[in-house]
């Protein structure tokens, strides 16, 4: 009899722990998440200032019922964490409760990573994962040109033309906008950009002085030509022998042009070497 119950203890053991590492066993071997693309997903301002302290909204919009919508942020060990709650309750950032929309706003401090992507889980297999957004910005001296810029690291900078020759140029990109530096040997002495100005054919019959006005742009007087009031503007800068122009937008309208804040801050940048 004791035999029998002391059988019967061992059996009910062996069962119990067959049960705990068959689970164990299907915990490790789930099969991986599979990950679609969360869209659409929208960061406002698009551009974040990494030198000082900018409020960020974040806004995405499900069709259907999701878990744990959030904002995740990269993190220098490249692991990503848990930023803020997305929400759609007309609170933070978000406009109209209930409409499907999802918000969160966030302060994000000078200094901070500022890689972000938005992620929900629409069931216990799917993933939704938005593209990475990356807006700080970052200074560099431009290739051989002796250019030192400071623009958003979204942006994509090229250089145009060989160093020995009379023009080359350095595009500004991100999506459709365009911001273009031309470096031109133009100039046939050393000229300050009034000087250029005053023997320059300009094509409207009032002063320069009345359609542009003189900034300065990297220690040199600079002229900035904002074409009526639009964001598309121009600002040329002379130093001995060479015309520096920064053209925001390469259109006739203003669908290619960066906003004047971003325009503006690119330019007062500029160092020379």
């Amino acid at each position: 009899m004791i035999n029998a119950i002391h059988m019967k203890r061992t059996i009910l053991i062996t069962l119990v722990c067959l049960a705990i590492a068959g689970g164990a066993w299907y915990a490790f071997a789930k099969p991986p998440l599979e990950v679609e693309a969360l869209t659409p997903a929208t960061v406002t301002p698009d551009l974040i200032d990494g030198l000082k302290d900018t409020t960020v909204t974040f806004t995405t919009s499900f069709s259907e019922s999701v878990r744990s919508p959030q904002v995740q942020v990269l993190l220098p060990t490249g692991k990503w964490k848990k930023l803020g709650k997305l929400a759609d309750k007309g609170k933070s950032g978000d406009q109209s409760a209930g409409d499907g929309t999802y918000s969160l706003q966030k302060l994000i401090k000078a200094g901070s990573p500022t890689t972000f992507r938005m992620v929900a889980r629409r069931d216990r297999k799917t993933l939704l994962v938005s593209q990475s957004f990356r807006s700080e910005w970052v200074r560099e001296t431009i290739g051989d040109t002796g250019v030192t810029l400071s623009y958003p690291g979204d942006m994509v900078v090229s250089v145009g033309g060989a160093q020995n020759e009379k023009f080359r140029a350095i595009h500004i990109t991100f999506d459709d906008k365009e911001i273009v530096l031309g470096i031109d040997q133009v100039i046939p002495q050393n000229q300050s950009i009034i000087e250029w100005a005053d023997n320059q054919t300009w094509p409207f019959n009032r002063p320069w002085q009345d359609e542009m006005e003189v900034i300065t742009v990297a220690g040199q007087p600079a002229l900035y030509d904002r074409s009526d009031g639009q964001t598309r503007a121009i600002i040329r800068i002379a130093r001995g022998k060479i015309l520096y122009m920064f053209e925001n937008g390469t259109g006739m309208d203003n669908e290619n042009a960066f906003p004047t804040d971003v325009f503006e801050r690119i330019v007062y940048s500029m160092s020379l070497n």
